[in-house]
């Protein structure tokens, strides 16, 4: 993608639309005013307020040369996502019936969820970017920030046109799915109410089989298209009334950061419609996930 010529933002949801993993950057030609938006939107993503209010964890910017495989060339810089070391390891008294959840995965979802938030402000404002865990150096990343472990990094710039060729090894050596493919609809959300898996024809088709309201498609679209470590999308949404019931189905070392973004998504959208989202952690589940996950 060649360098915007205009700077006006994209509403949230074309932002949610245009977002994608890019590997291949035009190198650190971003402009004095986009560096320092990116440094005004990672102020403002420490302020959120997160699901499990996790002290010290934070988002903090440093230079390219974090990515590892060749998986990312070219970018501008790096956002870091900081987990302080020497953390208190004791529950706060409002988080002590939540054992499912150790204090590490905690963390891992609260940094997430301000990742997210600051990656698509970079989104609307066509400063492109992908996510990193398992493929950058995260020894590098520690050592440049002492005290810290760096779970994932989002490396961020202007894409090139460029193809890159991890995209090929990628599709080569089988990590599932293909990369920006979407798992069906079926598979990642549920209607409690109907007792039904939601359908692409449900939500897409021009006779559709559910009556449900305008903005409903653009509401499960977007959340289904967020980012995730391999791509493997974890995430399974059960839809009960007002609430939305988010389960991870995958329960790796990376899927906390991808439940994080999914969590940070359900914020989003809720701003876009006007209303608030309220995310309260059950556990156990009230209700066992009619797909699959915990």
């Amino acid at each position: 993608m060649s360098q915007q010529n205009n700077d006006i933002p994209l509403d949230l949801l074309e932002a949610f639309k245009k977002r994608h993993s890019a590997r291949t950057f035009q190198g650190q030609n971003l402009t004095q005013r986009q560096l320092d938006f990116i440094s005004q939107c990672i102020i403002e993503a420490n302020h959120l307020d997160t699901p499990f209010h996790s002290p010290g964890v934070e988002l903090d910017i440093t230079g390219p040369g974090l990515a590892c495989f060749f998986m990312v060339s070219n970018e501008a810089g790096h956002i870091v996502l900081k987990i302080p070391i020497n953390t208190d390891q004791s529950q706060p008294e409002e988080n002590q019936k939540q054992q499912l959840l150790t204090l590490e995965q905690q963390q891992k979802i609260d940094i997430a969820y301000k990742g997210q938030h600051l990656a698509m402000k970079l989104t609307q404002n066509h400063i492109d970017s992908v996510w990193l865990a398992g493929t950058y150096d995260e020894k590098e990343a520690e050592r440049r920030f002492p005290g810290f472990k760096v779970p994932c990094s989002i490396a961020y710039g202007i894409e090139s046109d460029t193809p890159h060729f991890a995209l090929k090894m990628v599709k080569m050596i089988g990590v599932a799915p293909k990369p920006g493919q979407r798992l069906p609809f079926e598979q990642l959300f549920y209607d409690s109410e109907k007792k039904k898996a939601i359908t692409e024809a449900d939500i897409c088709s021009t006779e559709k089989v559910e009556n449900y309201p305008p903005f409903f498609a653009d509401f499960v679209t977007s959340l289904r298209s967020g980012p995730s470590a391999g791509d493997r999308q974890p995430w399974r949404f059960v839809l009960c009334g007002n609430e939305v019931h988010l389960f991870d189905a995958r329960m790796s070392s990376f899927s906390p950061l991808d439940i994080g973004v999914a969590l940070a998504n359900l914020h989003l959208l809720a701003d876009i419609r006007g209303g608030s989202c309220n995310i309260e952690v059950r556990s156990p589940a009230p209700d066992a996930s009619p797909l699959e996950g915990t």
